[in-house]
């Protein structure tokens, strides 16, 4: 039974409901301040996913790889289309402008495939230990709130898709992970927290990189590491 996955769903959900509900009652530098915290916790689990890398160069040449893919396919440009035009339908206002799909665009990499949120779900599905995909549901929801009080209620509907993603992995890690190796598994996690650095990064206002574009190195570090090893 995935039941850190359905929390940090239900977590996401209720965190982007409040959140559109509080709006303007909560102060703009209590926002500001918790933001800053957000980016910062996201850096330290970066940071803690990277140092499990096992063959550098595998990485950095899948990351590479991703993100001109990512960038060939305007998969973050694609991504923000489509739920802008969502938003559009269901809220009945205007369409988003850029600034408030490169936020929400933040937001939904950071709760829908994060290394944590991957690695936690197909944890649990394995080991049936749940500690780290509920860590995630309780920084989840703290995060989707602040975030909510900017983007508002339409935020709560990142729960759908982190919901498909999330239980497909836990579904699926029991055919997945037999296959993988240890070295596959650090390398994967340590993409994994590139991704987790770039959000953090994009938090904190220190770059402007699309981090759905980075996404495509998640599955190209698996063949990259692979023959990464098998020639090195």
């Amino acid at each position: 039974m995935p039941i850190g996955v359905l929390t940090d769903n239900i977590m996401v959900a209720l965190g982007g409901l409040l959140g559109g509900a509080l709006g303007s009652r909560i102060p703009e530098h209590v926002k500001d301040e918790l933001n800053r915290i957000f980016g910062f916790a996201a850096l330290g689990i970066g940071i803690t996913l990277v140092v499990k890398v096992h063959s550098l160069g595998a990485v950095v040449l899948a990351v590479i790889l991703g993100t001109l893919l990512g960038a060939l396919l305007r998969l973050e440009e694609r991504v923000n289309s489509f739920f802008a035009g969502l938003n559009e339908r269901i809220m009945k206002k205007n369409r988003p402008d850029d600034a408030y799909m490169a936020l929400f665009s933040t937001v939904l990499v950071l709760s829908c495939c994060s290394g944590t949120g991957i690695f936690g779900s197909m944890n649990e599905a394995l080991t049936g230990d749940s500690t780290t995909i509920l860590c995630k549901a309780i920084l989840d929801f703290f995060t989707v709130m602040i975030f909510a009080t900017v983007l508002g209620k339409f935020t709560a509907i990142i729960a759908i898709p982190q919901m498909v993603i999330l239980l497909t992995l836990f579904f699926c890690a029991k055919l997945i992970l037999p296959v993988m190796t240890d070295i596959m598994i650090a390398d994967f996690s340590a993409v994994g927290g590139i991704i987790e650095l770039v959000i953090a990064f994009r938090i904190l206002k220190l770059t402007q990189m699309k981090a759905i574009d980075v996404l495509p190195a998640l599955f190209l570090i698996f063949p990259v590491t692979a023959l990464w090893n098998a020639i090195f």
